[in-house]
């Protein structure tokens, strides 16, 4: 108990000073570990907020240099992800961008003005002549009405259905006129399709776009994109045309006054996703009404393209669209309330507006002005809080722990509360980031480490503990195995001891001439002999016990019938003095033969018969009992003597050990003889087995295995 209370003692009391030093450090990690939330919660925020600047920022360079378009808006939410509708005010609140309307001027001179204001720049030249100059526009005059003329008889020839004649008018019209031409050359694309004449619609559908695609008609629609328009029907109804007319008149034929599509046309469905493309863009710079009417028509028209690069530019070009019609949608609810709100809010430095006439308050904008206008782009939330999510990624806050956006201030009922809270500045309006965590989540993780360090303290104690009950234990073992060691002396000792008095004294005698007659010499010789061959006995057990620990014990196997060696073991028992008062019997049920060492066997069946002699008590009773049992030779020895109690037969086995009740009997013995039955049984492949019942007898059955082969045979005696 003093070796242990030394031990842990000391481990007690520097595992209390290790406990009060770690409660001041998990102080200052609390603290730390505060500091770190609070520092990765600032790292988001500066990222968020630099974000913003940076995307209104450039807006404000673009609008500097004039109103932007919509692809040099469409770079910049490229490039900027939280921007979503970018929108730029005059000073009286009206919406430069996205405009409704995008007219441009229609030039709409009478004819005769446009005559005197030529003839007046012609005259006003150096070395000009007056009459010349005035025949010259006379016949331009003329010309011109004449046009006019013919483009009337070739709109009444068409609505006639005489389309050859209205045709070859067009064509005349188109050649006397540069002013009428655009709508001669629509004409004759009208009268050439409705006659099957592909080639000639495809080429005045081209010369419309290259020549005059600039110019707009009456309704202010750019003759490019009538034109395109036009080359995308010719290629369509050609098509269709050629695939029925082949159908009909054979292959590599075209049908009757009809001549075959124009060769470099190209496909409908490409020139048709060309055009969606260009009205997406703006890049024919359409009205936006008009713009949108022509976009819905074509979009129409495209069918799903096969394949994969072709079906992804779709899918962008019809994003485009969505976003086209959102800014529509967005110009019509921001209105007049919302842009006069919006002027009086904003200021020469970005920062972030809720107004109430904008979509009811729910979005943010963040605008900054520039003097005569204010520019501005509604904040995508979702799309902060994506990023948001990205930046926790990278920051890798401590595992149960998320960050949320917030409109501030939160809500009093909000569950569960968060641990910590970040405005996110002026740039960004009311919103802010809310660091949410388990209600014992700090305290968990600041507590693992306290954990971690009373587990080692436990532990330490737990292997100082356990290795004092192992040093315990082990110096038990050593004290009872040299109590036993120093019975086994004092027994051996004593059985050397009684024979060798036992021979000498009756030699003594003999020398002496005590034993007068024979009878008494004889008796006197047979107890001499009898107690050599106990004193042998004694010795070669412990001569093999001591060959057994060294590892030095050999065996010499044969076959060997295990009737032939019980007979040989009770005839050399008979023979000894301890068994003269008992009855000895040996019954032989079968003889099956073991390939074992022959006087290990004997030395092992003369062992149980002396110690049945031994623990016979008042009986006088010995059976050796021969059979077989399954692939085993079994030896058995039956006595009915003082038997040995439960609590011991799992001991009686081990090396020096004696039953208590043989102990307080007086029997003697050294401990060795059930040790050594044990280890020659299991040495020679077998087992010992033991019934015992306390007062009833025991039986010891040594178990062999049998030789392979070998025949049982039965007797009995």
């Amino acid at each position: 108990m003093l070796p242990a209370l030394a031990v842990l003692g000391p481990a007690m009391v520097l595992a209390f000073l290790g406990l009060r030093s770690y409660k001041a450090e998990q102080v200052l990690d609390e603290s730390r570990f505060k500091r770190s939330i609070e520092s990765i919660a600032d790292l988001m925020a500066s990222g968020l907020e630099e974000s913003a600047l940076a995307a209104i920022r450039e807006l404000v360079d673009m609008a500097r240099a004039g109103i932007p378009s919509a692809v040099d808006v469409k770079r910049v939410r490229s490039r900027h992800s939280l921007v979503g509708q970018v929108f730029i005010l005059d000073r009286y609140g009206r919406l430069l961008y996205p405009a409704l309307s995008k007219r441009q001027p229609i030039v709409r001179r009478k004819i005769a003005l446009s005559i005197i204001a030529s003839a007046e720049a012609a005259t006003a030249r150096p070395g000009a002549n007056l009459f010349q100059e005035v025949a010259i526009y006379h016949r331009r005059v003329k010309r011109e009405l004449e046009a006019r003329r013919l483009l009337s008889k070739a709109d009444l020839a068409e609505v006639q259905g005489q389309r050859s004649q209205a045709f070859g008018a067009y064509r005349a019209v188109a050649k006397r006129s540069a002013r009428l031409a655009p709508g001669a050359y629509l004409g004759m694309a009208r009268v050439a399709v409705a006659q099957g004449r592909w080639q000639d619609a495809a080429y005045a559908q081209s010369v419309l776009v290259q020549r005059y695609g600039i110019r707009l008609d009456w309704a202010g629609v750019p003759y490019a994109l009538l034109g395109r328009i036009g080359l995308f029907t010719v290629a369509k109804r050609c098509r269709a045309g050629a695939g029925k007319g082949g159908g009909q008149s054979g292959a590599g034929k075209a049908p009757a006054g009809k001549r075959l599509c124009p060769k470099g046309l190209g496909e409908p469905q490409r020139l048709a996703l060309r055009l969606y493309s260009d009205l997406v863009n703006d890049r024919l710079h359409t009205e936006l009404r008009t713009r949108i009417y022509f976009i819905d028509w074509i979009r129409k028209q495209i069918h799903p393209p096969a394949t994969s690069e072709l079906r992804r530019r779709l899918s962008e070009l019809d994003a485009g669209v969505v976003l086209l019609r959102v800014g529509i949608r967005f110009a019509v609810e921001l209105g007049r309330t919302g842009s006069e709100a919006i002027l009086r809010q904003a200021g020469y430095r970005p920062r972030a507006l809720r107004s109430d006439a904008f979509r009811q308050g729910r979005a943010l904008v963040v605008v900054q002005s520039l003097g005569s206008m204010v520019v501005g782009f509604v904040l995508r939330r979702e799309q902060v809080s994506r990023n948001l999510r990205k930046q926790q990624r990278r920051k890798q806050l401590p595992e149960g722990y998320t960050v949320q956006l917030h409109r501030l201030p939160l809500p009093r009922d909000l569950r569960p509360a968060p641990s910590h809270v970040r405005p996110l500045g002026e740039v960004l309006g009311d919103l802010g980031l809310a660091i949410f965590g388990s209600q014992h989540q700090d305290r968990g993780l600041l507590a693992s480490g306290m954990a971690q360090y009373l587990g080692l303290v436990v532990a330490l104690v737990f292997v100082l503990v356990a290795g004092l009950l192992t040093m315990y234990r082990g110096v038990r073992q050593e004290m009872e195995l040299a109590r036993l060691k120093s019975e086994f002396v004092s027994n051996v000792s004593h059985e050397l001891k009684t024979p060798l008095t036992s021979i000498r004294m009756f030699g003594e005698m003999l020398q002496q001439g005590l034993a007068a007659d024979q009878k008494k010499r004889s008796k006197y010789y047979g107890i001499i002999v009898a107690e050599s061959e106990r004193l042998g006995r004694l010795i070669n057990n412990v001569l093999d016990f001591s060959r057994m620990e060294r590892g030095t014990k050999t065996y010499d196997f044969e076959a060997y019938s295990t009737g032939d060696l019980a007979r040989e073991a009770v005839e050399t028992f008979g023979n000894f003095r301890e068994a003269e008062q008992f009855e000895l019997r040996l019954e032989i049920l079968e003889e099956p033969e073991v390939r074992v060492d022959r006087d290990a066997v004997v030395q092992s069946l003369i062992n149980l018969l002396t110690n049945a002699v031994k623990y016979s008590g008042d009986s006088r009773r010995i059976l050796v009992r021969v059979y077989g049992r399954s692939d085993n030779g079994v030896l058995e020895v039956i006595d009915q003597g003082i038997g040995i109690p439960d609590k011991e037969q799992r001991r009686i086995f081990e090396d020096f050990y004696r039953a208590t009740n043989v102990q307080h009997g007086g029997a003697e013995g050294t401990g060795l003889g059930l040790a050594l039955v044990r280890r020659h049984c299991l040495n020679m492949g077998g087992s010992i087995e033991m019934e015992s019942t306390l007062d009833r007898g025991s039986a010891f059955r040594m178990v062999l295995p049998v030789t392979e082969g070998a025949q049982s045979r039965g007797s009995d005696k």
